[in-house]
């Protein structure tokens, strides 16, 4: 879906650790004819990763499942629960 909405002229994909995503957000990411700079990507740290001693290593990891270099937009993730 991501290469497809990207296909379409979506430059903003979303995804989140707790949406358990990156890794199939990563794979559309590599399969759309669209290149890293000409989309923006957001993606979310997991509450439990916030402290300062786990929030590089979640930050990373995340990365690595997106199979990029680099996110334009890292947010905290918060549940209005």
């Amino acid at each position: 879906m991501v290469a497809a909405a990207l296909s379409e002229g979506f430059r903003h994909i979303d995804s989140a650790q707790a949406y358990d995503n990156e890794t199939q957000v990563g794979e559309g990411l590599r399969r759309a004819d669209v290149r890293r700079d000409e989309m923006f990507l957001t993606t979310k740290i997991l509450p439990e990763h916030f402290a300062p001693e786990a929030f590089t290593a979640a930050a990373d990891a995340s990365l690595e499942r997106l199979g990029t270099d680099y996110v334009d937009l890292l947010l905290l993730h918060r549940s209005c629960m």
